[in-house]
């Protein structure tokens, strides 16, 4: 007899994996279109916005959904606790996304910079 689909929980989900790619996607976008500008304020403003609070909340919205339970079935306070480790995971996600980008921001300066030099 197979499992029940509330037990195909997954800490990670389908629209993280989906966000991502998205994520990976856009940087390759903005490298390609301004590799070496630095982020501006407002920029750094909306991704905080977007990944520190909107989505973890739409991450654990869709697998609220995902998971939903059939009447009747008693639902243990602990079996969802782990859809809150998602606002940490995209803390983490947001840093690594910022900290790449100003990295590579740095050193597509410092490269432009030694080119002018040898000039």
């Amino acid at each position: 007899m197979p499992a029940p689909d509330y037990l195909n929980s997954m800490i990670i989900g389908y629209f993280d994996y989906a966000v991502l790619v998205l994520v990976v996607g856009a940087n390759a976008a903005y490298i390609k279109r301004y590799g070496s500008s630095s982020l501006g304020c407002w920029l750094l403003l909306a991704l905080g916005i977007l990944f520190c609070l909107v989505l973890p909340i739409l991450s654990m919205r869709v697998e609220l959904e995902r998971t939903r339970r059939p009447a009747g079935v008693m639902v243990d306070g602990f079996e969802l606790l782990y859809i809150w480790l998602r606002f940490p995971m995209y803390w983490i996600l947001f840093v690594l996304q910022v900290s790449f980008l100003a990295i590579y921001s740095s050193i597509q300066k410092q490269a432009a910079q030694s080119e002018s030099e040898a000039d």
